[in-house]
């Protein structure tokens, strides 16, 4: 997995996500996307930090998720033993939203023209199977090892308008766990019903400070997974 992941910049996990720790997250975010909706119109993402415990409704599974080991066992192999958690967010769109254009997350972090390993992954986690009828998420495979101007990315973006071969399929309870420098953007939901995700990111441990989490939380990540935050 980790050289599938290093070739091509994200991978997918099939059913890595328990059912009970699913329905849970499934059940209760859209507490959080309901709160934003009329503030994102229908694009929708919610940029909560959940890492407070007022913003955290009670039992939401973000211990159940930290705690995945199989997820774990990758992020570790990718970034390394001390890597952080960095933002949990929630990203929704409603039917036929507009399409967000394909776009990096993270820019260079050095002037000159130097391709770093990876720095920080996102953990998308769907609440509904991502495909390219809902408009899942469009990845363009190994330019996260590449620096492209705005030029080249709309000739990319031209290019795969109709391509659904680079909407990776995602079905609930796998995630897929992306190099946030791979091009990327959410498609147009042709469906009738509302997609969704969650998503986890982690840094190596220079990029982001440690961040501050609940005495609740905290000693609910296990003991050799509680160095991604600190309290």
């Amino acid at each position: 997995m980790v050289e599938k992941f290093n070739s091509n910049g994200f991978v997918v996990l099939e059913n890595v996500i328990e059912k009970d720790v699913f329905n849970k997250i499934k059940t209760l975010a859209p507490f959080y996307i309901e709160r934003t909706l009329h503030r994102h119109e229908n694009s929708g993402n919610i940029l909560y930090n959940l890492f407070r415990t007022d913003n955290l409704m009670y039992d939401f599974p973000i211990p159940e998720i930290l705690n995945n080991e199989t997820i774990y066992k990758l992020v570790k192999e990718i970034l390394g033993f001390n890597f952080r958690l960095d933002q949990i967010l929630i990203f929704f769109s409603e039917p036929n939203n507009h399409i967000q254009n394909l776009h990096s997350d993270q820019q260079k972090l050095f002037s000159e023209n130097i391709i770093l390993p990876t720095s920080k992954v996102s953990i998308q986690i769907p609440l509904v199977d991502f495909n390219f009828k809902n408009g899942g998420t469009r990845i363009i495979p190994k330019t996260h090892k590449e620096s492209l101007n705005a030029i080249a990315i709309e000739k990319i973006e031209n290019k795969i308008e109709r391509d659904n071969s680079f909407t990776p399929k995602v079905n609930t309870k796998s995630c897929l766990i992306r190099d946030v420098r791979a091009l990327h953007g959410a498609g147009i939901n042709k469906s009738k019903e509302r997609r969704a995700m969650l998503v986890i990111v982690y840094t190596k441990e220079w990029l982001s400070p440690l961040k501050t989490v609940s005495k609740d939380l905290y000693f609910n990540i296990d003991k050799d997974k509680r160095h991604v935050v600190k309290i």
